[in-house]
């Protein structure tokens, strides 16, 4: 089922980080930047990847797995579970501690005796991760994404704003519950970016 975007991924790069004259911080070259990064990162990318740390949700049919195994979920590096509930059999939504839940770069440990039974249908299980390449610095997680991924979208941003004039279109728009930042780019666009970060990023590739 879909993955929602919670909270979209911190930029992997700044203005800064594009050649070129303009501020540190200008607002157009961070728009290009947010638009290259959303062609490749989490669920808005073909990568299988969450690359800028971001909070996503997914729901699912059912936990799937017995304990000690791994509920593999769609976008990793997975940094902490924040949330998971599940509906039981009486139809009313559970919550369960995620305190004591291990992690595996690619999803979260079933826990000793495994995972409750939930009702059956679509979406009885929701779980909501912390994703992102990163590394913890005390108590926190800080950026540590790929040189590749980091190449790819200064490359991106570089080719949309040369097309900026021509034929890039971006929108910003807010979907209650999801997340505020949804940049939409041409057919021309989109396939400059494709172009220029594919070879970039296939070393990284996951495959379902």
């Amino acid at each position: 089922m879909a993955v929602a975007v919670i909270e979209p991924p911190r930029p992997l790069v700044t203005a800064a980080d594009i050649p070129g004259v303009h501020g540190a911080s200008d607002p157009f070259v961070t728009a290009m930047i947010a638009a290259a990064q959303a062609a490749i990162d989490g669920p808005t990318g073909p990568w299988g990847l969450a690359l800028g740390i971001q909070v996503l949700e997914w729901e699912t049919d059912g936990f799937g797995c017995g304990a000690g195994e791994v509920i593999r979920l769609p976008y990793g590096p997975v940094l902490e579970p924040i949330a998971v509930s599940y509906r039981n059999a009486a139809g009313a939504w559970v919550a369960i501690s995620v305190s004591g839940l291990e992690v595996s770069r690619s999803g979260i440990v079933a826990p000793i005796g495994g995972w409750p039974a939930t009702a059956t249908g679509e979406g009885v299980v929701r779980i909501r991760w912390r994703a992102g390449f990163a590394k913890r610095d005390g108590g926190a997680f800080v950026p540590d994404p790929p040189a590749s991924a980091v190449a790819a979208v200064i490359l991106a941003a570089q080719h949309l704003k040369s097309l900026a004039g021509q034929n890039l279109f971006l929108r910003s728009e807010k979907v209650d519950g999801v997340g505020d930042q949804t940049w939409t780019v041409s057919e021309a666009a989109g396939k400059a970016i494709e172009a220029a970060t594919a070879n970039l990023m296939k070393p990284l590739r996951v495959f379902s």
